[in-house]
């Protein structure tokens, strides 16, 4: 090849290569590349990390609910609130001694098959606001299975303000629950046998309670205690058939059924009989504050075959009229819960698959209901032994409230919670990283 012909191609070459534009970047620009790189790849580190963050937050920090550890709460004067509906049973629902909900309105058992620690059988109170609910663990820790096998927590009486609990054990003493601060304060004697709270007197200085006895002769024998002394005082009397020693409004005396007849000894609190009022044929005291507001009344139940009644009988001893009984719809025995007045109770009604809490008159009236609670589908969350702050009963208004305030989430809750969101920003990890990859 001739030196001219080898210097035409050389120039040719030089031509097309020089042909297409090209605008080099800013020197900027080249040295920021690496430092891009090095971004991209660090990007699925800083996710997981920041996953990672979220899922401890989520395990550790007391989420699900407004509820928190309070020593004690300010119970400024406030209209006491019964829900329309009450919220279904949960298992997320915080105890009483890691979230006390302050004043009580409603006390109640909730449940079936016969766990505690699954969450499907709880005792809850309910608060002022109504709309707060927490698990009495005092109650559940000291539960037993019964002879039908299903487990019951342990029984336990409202008292009438609603700040307290009176909690039954087996072999040991009598506990007292502050739903203010969640404390429990064992009171009474200190005893091997079984220990049953009955009522509480209107002012909340006395407290009755069963002792069961390792003989027949011995169970159910009634003692009153004195709650500032520590005082028991012995009644000599055993409970009527369900349990029940209601005391006057004045808290002065107590009505007792002996066990197995249609007799009502009025004791005073000395343990004295003041007097005797005699029932008729299949009659008893109805459980809960059957001693009426005005003290002229005693509640009864009237039971004849499978007809179910509500009578009176003369609480005076001076022979003056009563109202005549009457009926209730409803399945099993209805419960007296409080009255609003002396001529208006508010009774628990089992029936159509929930419980209703109503107003009744003491001459028969309509009823009317004012708050209900399912049993939920096969009555797997069946409401039974509710009980209401009687001396808030008066002045306790229904009404429709905001969701559930069930406290702060329990642990394992939070740890199951924690889990699936760590679980949920690994898989997203999984999934930037390797679109990174394909880039």
């Amino acid at each position: 090849m001739s030196a001219d012909t080898h210097a035409r191609i050389a120039a040719a070459v030089r031509a097309i290569a020089d042909a297409p534009p090209v605008n080099p970047p800013p020197p900027g620009a080249l040295r920021a590349r690496p430092a891009r790189s090095r971004s991209r790849r660090a990007a699925p580190a800083f996710a997981a990390a920041a996953v990672l963050a979220i899922a401890v937050v989520v395990a550790v920090l007391p989420a699900g609910g407004t509820g928190h550890r309070v020593e004690m709460f300010s119970d400024a004067p406030a209209t006491a609130v019964l829900p329309s509906e009450f919220a279904g049973l949960s298992p997320l629902t915080a105890a009483v001694s890691d979230a006390p909900p302050g004043t009580a309105v409603a006390l109640y058992s909730q449940g079936a098959l016969g766990s505690r620690r699954l969450g499907t059988s709880q005792i809850l109170v309910t608060g002022l606001d109504g709309h707060t609910y927490r698990r009495l663990d005092e109650a559940e820790r000291g539960g037993a299975l019964a002879p039908d096998n299903e487990w019951h927590a342990a029984p336990s009486v409202l008292s009438p303000d609603g700040t307290r609990v009176a909690v039954g054990r087996a072999d040991d003493r009598l506990a007292i629950v502050d739903l203010r601060s969640g404390e429990a304060t064992p009171v009474g004697p200190d005893t091997s046998r079984s220990v049953i709270p009955v009522t509480w007197s209107p002012d909340g200085r006395r407290l009755v309670f069963a002792e069961e006895g390792t003989s027949g002769a011995d169970i159910g024998q009634l003692r009153l205690l004195d709650l500032a002394t520590g005082a028991v005082t012995p009644l000599d009397h055993t409970p009527g058939p369900h349990w029940t020693a209601p005391f006057a409004p004045d808290s002065s005396s107590l009505a007792v059924q002996v066990a197995s007849t249609e007799l009502v000894q009025i004791v005073d609190t000395g343990g004295s009989e003041v007097r005797r009022v005699t029932l008729g044929p299949r009659q008893s005291l109805a459980t809960g504050p059957s001693w009426s507001p005005d003290g002229r009344l005693l509640v009864l139940i009237e039971v004849d075959g499978d007809r179910v009644r509500i009578a009176f009988a003369d609480a005076t001893g001076t022979g003056q009229a009563v109202p005549r009984s009457f009926g209730l719809r409803g399945d099993g025995l209805p419960d007296l819960l409080g009255w609003r007045d002396a001529g208006t109770m508010l009774v628990g009604i089992d029936d159509d698959g929930g419980y209703e809490i109503a107003e009744v008159a003491v001459d028969g009236g309509a009823v009317h209901v004012l708050s209900r609670l399912s049993h939920g589908v096969l009555r797997l969350a069946r409401v039974n032994a509710l009980q209401l702050a009687t001396g808030l009963v008066t002045g306790v208004e229904a009404r429709d409230v905001p969701g559930p305030d069930r406290g702060p989430w329990p642990l394992w809750w939070r740890i199951v919670v924690g889990a699936l969101v760590l679980a949920a920003g690994l898989l997203a990890w999984r999934v930037v990283r390797g679109r990174m990859a394909h880039r």
